[in-house]
């Protein structure tokens, strides 16, 4: 699969590039949304993960500049400032799902017997 990989931060990014190619992927990166429809536009990917605060862009406005350059590309929102209301717009502008990338002290969530629990993802009804 050709996976696009949109996030402002490098070190994030360049973690889950490597952990999707171990698994057999292409991946592509963009650490912003002109790159992002740059690449989508020219590569045009499977899946793109896409970041929902991209320093100061605003990652629903970059899916919907990426569903315009590219009609019907999934795209699934990343963030670690989930919430329902994130999750119900971000789906209504095109979304697949979300996917919680981690929490906003930059650990993974813990459940409530303390393990690590990873990403955590809300889809479509």
């Amino acid at each position: 699969m050709n996976i696009l990989v949109v996030d402002d931060e490098n070190t994030l990014r360049r973690t889950i590039r490597t952990t999707l190619e171990t698994q057999g992927h292409a991946v592509t990166e963009a650490a912003t949304g002109a790159q992002a429809a740059d690449r989508t536009r020219h590569a045009r990917p499977d899946l793109v993960l896409l970041d929902l605060k991209l320093g100061r862009e605003n990652g629903l406005d970059v899916l919907a500049e990426l569903h315009r350059v590219a009609p019907g590309v999934a795209v699934v929102v990343i963030t670690a400032f989930a919430s329902v209301d994130t999750a119900v717009e971000a789906m209504r502008r095109g979304a697949l799902t979300t996917c919680r990338s981690r929490s906003p002290r930059g650990s993974w969530p813990r459940s409530s017997s303390g393990g690590a629990t990873g990403p955590t993802t809300r889809t479509k009804p």
